[in-house]
């Protein structure tokens, strides 16, 4: 960034005693780095961001600026679309350590204050990147008019599929300003904004921000706000995950990310304990700024149940599964509201004919779905017959417990009700299972098409 973000006065000796302290602990970090960033890798496999965290560099800066001039400079796969921005690249490899003396320790990223006038440890990893949303009025909280530009961030990535389900998230924090007028008294400033923006579009975005109030900005795809949209985005010691889903209209491929409100509806907030913030003139004019991390895109559906049978007898049980990812879900039976589980499984056993339901939410988006187990009456033909070892390596039991033994039927299921096995049997009998993979299966048996008894089996290494 090669304009004054922010009017701070950053005193030094305190920036080196939290940079000293904090490398106390580096080389801890450094241990579990990997094991975070390949967990990070792990869980993201769907993810269609590329770099999402900033971590691959193409090398370290001598300054603050690493995305500039709509060129993918130092963060591999992220550029800005506009001309006159130059949204920030923050690591600590751009610094070393011989170095904190005799540079500007304002530019220290990662691991002390950086050019934003905050601190902040990387999420994930050790990077993470920074843009500016306006400077603004501190008596009217309303952005400066002029000359004065917004910055964006923006990347491209595989095709969306029209008509398909997506959720957006990213991580933002907001950096704090540290000032003193006094050896004795510290103050911190920092201002924050309730809605961020993100525009997606099919071709390479390209836009300038340097005009006044007729910015020639799209509006945003999305908007990212908290859960209580009426709450300022203003947490300036964690890292804040902002979320939403939509249905992408179009097979879009790039992203850009910012503050997209037009200037003459955009409202800040200040926050800052110094007593005369609202008469001082050194803070008329101010800025709002915000870290960014974690970025990640991918595809969401609808809730599903799955089982192996909806028909049961009394006293039998079922279970209905579902293997949607999902960040929260809740089950219900026939038209009540009261829960009966938030597991992926839950198994039940009705004495009636029952439509259970499922309640997802995933990205702030909620389905449903639904299944009717119907309860048969009780079978003419008495069948005494249980499976037994649920839990083995090499088999499991089929055992008949009385003197009647008629011809039944098995059927081995797996985890999402495909059929894999069938036999008849008229003794009691052990099934072998060495052949399959360890999982859970369901064995159904039913006589003349009835069904019998259903039994979960846990094929174990």
């Amino acid at each position: 960034m090669q304009h004054a973000k922010g009017l701070y006065f950053v005193n030094v000796a305190e920036v080196i005693a939290s940079y000293v302290k904090k490398l106390c602990s580096f080389m801890k970090y450094k241990l579990v780095l990997f094991f975070i960033v390949f967990s990070n890798i792990t869980n993201a496999q769907s993810n269609l961001i590329q770099n999402p965290s900033f971590e691959e560099l193409d090398y370290c800066l001598n300054e603050c600026n690493g995305i500039v001039n709509g060129d993918p400079i130092q963060a591999h796969y992220w550029f800005t679309p506009d001309y006159f921005g130059t949204p920030d690249n923050f690591s600590p490899c751009n610094f070393p350590l011989d170095t904190i003396y005799q540079d500007d320790p304002s530019c220290l990223t990662s691991y002390a204050p950086n050019s934003a006038g905050g601190f902040q440890f990387a999420r994930t990893g050790q990077n993470y990147a920074g843009f500016l949303c306006d400077y603004f009025y501190r008596s009217t909280k309303r952005p400066f008019q002029g000359d004065l530009l917004r910055e964006f961030l923006s990347s491209n990535f595989e095709s969306l599929v029209k008509n398909r389900r997506y959720c957006f998230s990213s991580f933002v924090n907001t950096p704090s300003g540290f000032f003193t007028y006094d050896s004795l008294n510290y103050y911190y400033i920092y201002t924050a904004t309730k809605e961020l923006g993100v525009f997606f579009s099919t071709q390479k975005p390209s836009f300038s921000t340097e005009s006044d109030l007729m910015l020639p900005v799209p509006n945003p795809t999305l908007t990212l706000t908290m859960e209580d949209s009426n709450e300022y985005i203003a947490d300036t010691i964690n890292w804040i995950k902002l979320e939403q889903s939509f249905v992408a209209d179009s097979a879009y491929q790039y992203l850009s990310i910012g503050k997209f409100t037009p200037r003459s509806a955009s409202i800040y907030n200040i926050f800052s304990n110094y007593p005369d913030i609202n008469t001082d003139p050194t803070f008329e004019i101010t800025t709002s700024y915000y870290f960014l991390e974690d970025v990640s895109l991918y595809e969401i559906t609808d809730i599903s149940i799955s089982t192996v049978q909806t028909q049961i007898y009394p006293k039998q049980s079922v279970w209905l599964n579902t293997n949607n990812k999902t960040d929260a879900l809740e089950w219900f039976a026939n038209d009540t509201l009261t829960s009966i589980g938030k597991t992926d499984s839950i198994l039940v056993q009705p004495q009636q004919t029952t439509t259970y339901y499922i309640k997802s939410l995933q990205c702030r988006y909620t389905s449903w779905d639904t299944i009717t187990i119907e309860v048969l009456p009780e079978p003419l033909i008495p069948v005494n017959v249980k499976v037994l070892n649920n839990l083995s390596s090499d088999y499991f039991n089929i055992q008949y417990t009385g003197d009647f033994k008629p011809t039944l039927t098995a059927e081995l299921y797996n985890s999402v009700g495909q059929l894999i096995g069938k036999f008849t049997f008229m003794e009691s009998t052990l099934v072998p299972i060495s052949q399959l993979s360890a999982g859970v299966y369901y064995c159904r048996i039913n006589v003349q098409g009835i069904p019998v008894v259903s039994e979960r089996i846990v094929k174990v290494n």
